[in-house]
């Protein structure tokens, strides 16, 4: 797809904020900021269940650890907000749906698609077409002796997936970026989706029971 990346940063003190709401919920970041990213889909969408993608390394057995390799799965995982829980009810659900995800990570995906038995658009990711990925590999350190080495985030001009976000945590805590198809978004709907997620994530750490339904949705 033709699409570009916009930068997303939720800052040091919206990470904390958020790491101590995983803590008394016991679930992880993952599984809170993929709450948050499917409320943003379900209100933005009008639909109350939403499929949302995310790859797993697929590395289960202690003999694949050594091997090098492409072992990536793709996750289907569903974010419900029928009936408006709480954040804190959504958090549980999302849980349960991961933990399941991650039981059965090894199924190749395209073994779930050819499973469903209907034909599926060639012009489109089958079963999801946004993506979620939160990555838990600490930056390798780079350096060249009498060089100053820094990433430096080169926009393709393509994307795999019509929306994704992509996170991983920082010292200034989770930064990333959010890829859009730009044949169907535009800059101005892609800094909704952005300051709509980051908006989320502040109203459920200041209050888990708040209700999330479609009908909450900002403007």
């Amino acid at each position: 797809f033709n699409g570009v990346r916009r930068p997303v940063q939720l800052g040091r003190s919206r990470s904390d904020a958020l790491h101590a709401l995983c803590r008394r919920e016991q679930v992880t970041p993952f599984m809170a900021m993929l709450s948050a990213f499917g409320i943003v889909l379900a209100r933005r969408s009008g639909q109350e269940e939403v499929v949302i993608g995310s790859p797993i390394a697929n590395r289960l057995l202690p003999e694949l650890e050594p091997l090098i390799g492409m072992f990536v799965n793709g996750l289907c995982l569903r974010v419900s907000v029928r009936g408006a829980p709480g954040f804190r009810t959504l958090l549980q659900r999302v849980r349960e749906e991961t933990l399941g995800g991650y039981a059965h990570q090894e199924v190749p995906l395209d073994q779930v698609v050819a499973s469903l038995g209907v034909e599926l658009p060639a012009n489109r990711s089958p079963v999801f077409q946004a993506m979620f990925i939160l990555q838990n590999a600490p930056e390798a350190e780079f350096a060249l002796e009498g060089l100053a080495v820094i990433p430096i985030e080169v926009s393709r001009g393509s994307v795999t997936y019509e929306l994704a976000l992509s996170l991983t945590e920082l010292d200034e805590g989770f930064t990333g970026v959010l890829e859009f198809n730009t044949d169907l978004f535009d800059a101005r709907t892609a800094e909704g989706i952005h300051a709509e997620f980051l908006g989320v994530l502040d109203a459920v750490v200041a209050n888990p029971d708040l209700p999330m339904g479609l009908e909450a949705r900002a403007p």
